[in-house]
């Protein structure tokens, strides 16, 4: 909804614009600058951030620590699966699970195969979320929704990762998807060096 700004409560009123506080209160820029400006600021942050979290592990995740969490997941492959749903259930997002593992496999620290059920095991924790949300609302058609999440994610579990074969497809499917990335983003190297080296 619009913000109705009071002038004795804002200095800053606008009938045409919906900022309402910030750094950007006041200046000249319309909503759409603001945002973009915005969208590109807290992409450099997220970057930023895992790039410091690459490099933050890396470092911590030596010796004995890295050897600690390659036995720990090596046990079982579905122990490792209820690891993915306990931490999931407890940060309430599987993107925060999944992008604070991934980092360990870049580094070598796990490896594809035993990422591949902890990363199953965030999809089915982050149906809880969903389900609590359901069960707060007392709605037969929510709860029905947060079921059909879950068991959508508990039965494509079922087809694709008891069976080795039909497990090996995802993984190869990651393996070659990834390689594939690297070599564009190479070409994409030497194509941005080439047009910055070359005078137009």
């Amino acid at each position: 909804a619009r913000v109705h700004c009071i002038e004795k409560e804002c200095s800053y009123c606008d009938d045409d614009t919906y900022l309402e506080g910030g750094m950007f209160i006041g200046s000249d820029l319309s909503d759409a600058v603001v945002g973009g400006l915005c969208l590109v600021i807290s992409l450099i942050v997220i970057i930023g951030a895992l790039f410091a979290l690459v490099k933050l592990l890396s470092r911590s995740l030596k010796g004995t620590a890295s050897q600690w969490i390659k036995r720990a997941l090596g046990l079982n492959s579905y122990l490792s699966m209820l690891v993915g749903v306990a931490v999931t259930i407890v940060v309430q997002s599987s993107s925060i699970t999944t992008s604070t593992l991934v980092p360990l496999v870049g580094i070598g620290v796990i490896t594809l195969e035993q990422m591949f059920p902890l990363t199953l095991g965030a999809n089915i924790g982050t149906t809880c979320t969903a389900l609590i949300a359901a069960v707060s609302e007392g709605q037969v058609s929510g709860m029905q929704i947060a079921l059909c999440h879950l068991l959508f994610n508990i039965t494509a579990i079922l087809i694709w990762y008891p069976i080795p074969i039909l497990r090996n497809i995802p993984l190869s499917l990651a393996a070659s998807s990834a390689t594939k990335f690297l070599k564009a983003l190479d070409c994409f190297g030497v194509y941005r060096h080439c047009i910055l080296s070359c005078p137009l």
